[in-house]
């Protein structure tokens, strides 16, 4: 009978097989790939902390944006509240009166309760910033003022306020001239500033359309009266505007034109190639032109003086109408 040897597990092919599997298995979870798993957890760990320091910058991003939306709202709130900036305009009315006395220039002022109410802000940033506006009152020569006042005061009872704000307009004198309302206590836009309120009423002249322009003259002359006749644009001009507001606006004048009794009359024409002027030697715009009773003239060109009008109201009237393209007074 054979002898049975003992079993020894190790020395079979199988279970070396086992352990050998076994001790690679182990090296697999502990090798290359369990390392690269590890080295992708350590790169992937501070992803969190990278992703809040962009969320609190995107934050403060946007915190800077609404901030600046606010600072610059306040600056132009701030802006607002210090009133229009109305440059070239005066405060002392007393001061710009007697300026305007010694170069006979005529006085635009702004009447008002506050600078920095907002029909005043409107006036000044709207109307009178116009380039346009800006001209019309550069070519008038007004001197301008602005006053802060209320209806109770003094100056309110002198200048015959009712409201504020009030825009007027002053001659050399200091006495108010006929204007659109005198633009009382509202906005006014551009063409209507310019055209309405500094464009000349001529309060006591008659408008004749230059058609019937020699219909009023054979009615002044059938009354005896001699004619004082203004020929100026359709829109005046600064210099017609300037002589409306200060020459033909003073109170001399005014009593030498009474006294004299003329037949005051307004012709507008669209230039001095209109036949009606034309036909009475009228080469410039504005121009004043007498005409007596027995057809005498005598014209006077541009913007004059107070002086030099009250002169040529009482010239004698030595030019007839067939010597009138000899204009015998200049300024």
């Amino acid at each position: 009978m054979a002898e049975k040897l003992p079993i020894n597990l190790e020395s079979r092919p199988v279970h070396r097989y086992v352990r050998i599997m076994t001790e690679e298995t182990s090296k697999s979870e502990t090798g290359p790939s369990a390392q690269s798993s590890n080295k992708d957890v350590h790169q992937q760990g501070p992803a969190p902390a990278a992703a809040g320091r962009k969320l609190r910058k995107d934050r403060w991003i946007k915190r800077g944006f609404v901030a600046a939306i606010l600072i610059a709202a306040v600056i132009v709130y701030v802006l607002q509240m210090e009133g229009p900036r109305l440059s070239g305009w005066e405060d002392d009315l007393n001061a710009a009166l007697v300026q305007a006395k010694e170069e006979n220039r005529p006085v635009l002022v702004y009447f008002v309760r506050s600078l920095s109410s907002q029909v005043v802000r409107d006036m000044a940033n709207k109307t009178l910033a116009k380039k346009e506006n800006k001209q019309a009152i550069t070519d008038a020569g007004f001197i301008m003022v602005k006053v802060e006042t209320t209806i109770e005061s003094e100056t309110a009872r002198r200048y015959g306020l009712t409201k504020l704000p009030t825009m007027a307009v002053l001659s050399s004198e200091g006495a108010r001239c006929a204007t659109m309302n005198d633009f009382a206590g509202q906005f006014i836009g551009e063409m209507q500033f310019r055209n309405d309120f500094l464009e000349p009423k001529f309060e006591g002249w008659d408008n004749v359309l230059p058609a019937d322009f020699d219909k009023a003259l054979d009615k002044a002359r059938k009354e005896g009266l001699p004619v004082l006749a203004l020929f100026t644009g359709l829109v005046s001009t600064g210099e017609a505007r300037r002589l409306a507001f200060t020459t033909l606006a003073s109170q001399a004048a005014g009593e030498a034109m009474e006294k004299g009794r003329f037949e005051k009359i307004v012709v507008r024409l669209l230039d001095e190639k209109h036949l009606l002027a034309r036909d009475y030697k009228i080469a410039r715009l504005p121009t004043l032109l007498i005409i007596t009773p027995t057809g005498e003239r005598r014209r006077l060109e541009g913007l004059v003086t107070k002086e030099k009008f009250l002169d040529f109201l009482a010239g004698p009237t030595s030019q007839p109408a067939s010597a009138a393209s000899r204009p015998n007074v200049s300024h």
